[in-house]
């Protein structure tokens, strides 16, 4: 059995409302793209309130190049990553060298070595440590890491699995962008980190028992969703036909997993407005039955990977389910794929 134990998330300093960043994207686009004052509105309807920021607005008034952005990702992921794995990892009561695997997910950074060697050292990991570090992923990558950390549990009962996914894509912004689509990530994208330790049974004891996983990846849709590298770093894909696929993907994805359809829990990643409302029909209830998805979308906007795992341990503390009653964490990123797990509350 792969169990879940602990998690725990991890935000970068700066706390800004979604109006004040309105006005900021006001301030770099104005005069530059026609039409701004209704394509603004998006950061009004967005269902956002405030988002976290490892740099503020100003930190664009100048350029900035791919490379002074990567090395201040290197910095501050190795310092969230850490910070919310050291808290996940007390919250399980499981001594950091008991650690055997590490899983460390993120898109919006690169580094070689990858940065899960400088988290290692700053937890005081053991050297050999199973370093497993995932890029590509997008929003998927955090749900992804938790199907890989059940695969590996269920070969390896006694080990420990930590899994850090960290996101910090205000450093991608790209103000020279005139899309409309760079425009509705800048009003939905933000910063944080999210650490999960998973178990198994000959290990400890968990929270949420992973049953069964599935994934799947739709050809000929790389255009969704993504990165394009330009001269300056990531330049956001992002189309307005996300929420429908993730529409017609969700049945496939319950049948996938043996779920009925009066499955009640859900831990779904907080897409944007649109992909909530897809949920909602699709799946045919109200907005409550994701009610930790729509608070993770207002107060901290969309962290890609981590975002799902922010969910995840939102409903661990504050509304955990009835023991025995079953859940599905799922998440939708580039490729365009879903990453999904089955989940029996302990």
């Amino acid at each position: 059995m792969a169990m879940i134990v602990s998690a725990a998330t991890a935000l970068p300093p700066h706390r800004l409302r979604q109006d004040e960043l309105r006005e900021a994207a006001r301030a770099v686009f104005d005069g530059k793209i026609d039409g701004l004052n209704r394509y603004i509105s998006v950061f009004d309807t967005g269902l956002i309130e405030e988002r976290y920021f490892a740099v503020l607005p100003d930190w664009y008034e100048r350029p900035r190049s791919f490379g002074e952005r990567n090395d201040l990702f290197i910095k501050e992921a190795t310092r969230l990553g850490a910070t919310a794995a050291a808290e996940c990892l007390d919250r399980g009561q499981i001594p950091r060298q008991r650690v055997d695997y590490l899983i460390f997910v993120s898109s919006s950074g690169i580094a070689a070595p990858s940065v899960d060697v400088d988290i290692v050292e700053a937890l005081g990991l053991r050297q050999n440590v199973m370093r497993v570090p995932i890029f590509g992923l997008g929003c998927a990558g955090g749900a992804g890491a938790i199907r890989l950390a059940g695969t590996i549990i269920r070969g390896d009962p006694a080990a420990t699995v930590l899994i850090i996914a960290v996101e910090l894509n205000s450093l991608t912004f790209q103000p020279d962008d005139l899309s409309k689509q760079n425009l509705v990530a800048t009003s939905l994208f933000s910063d944080g980190a999210a650490a999960v330790a998973v178990q198994g049974d000959k290990a400890g004891s968990g929270v949420l028992d992973l049953s069964r996983s599935f994934a799947q990846l739709i050809p000929g849709s790389r255009e969704l969703m993504g990165w394009n590298v330009v001269d300056h770093g990531f330049k956001v894909v992002f189309s307005t036909r996300v929420p429908v696929v993730v529409g017609e993907l969700m049945p496939s994805v319950l049948e996938a997993l043996g779920l009925d359809g009066f499955l009640d829990d859900f831990i779904l990643h907080p897409g944007g407005r649109r992909v909530l409302e897809a949920y909602c029909t699709v799946l045919g209830k109200d907005r409550k039955a994701f009610q930790s998805s729509y608070d993770v979308l207002r107060w901290y906007g969309n962290m890609s990977s981590a975002t799902v795992l922010f969910v995840l341990a939102d409903r661990m503390v504050r509304c955990p389910g009835a023991s025995g009653s079953e859940s599905i964490l799922a998440a939708f990123g580039p490729g365009f794929s879903a990453e999904a797990t089955r989940l029996r509350w302990l």
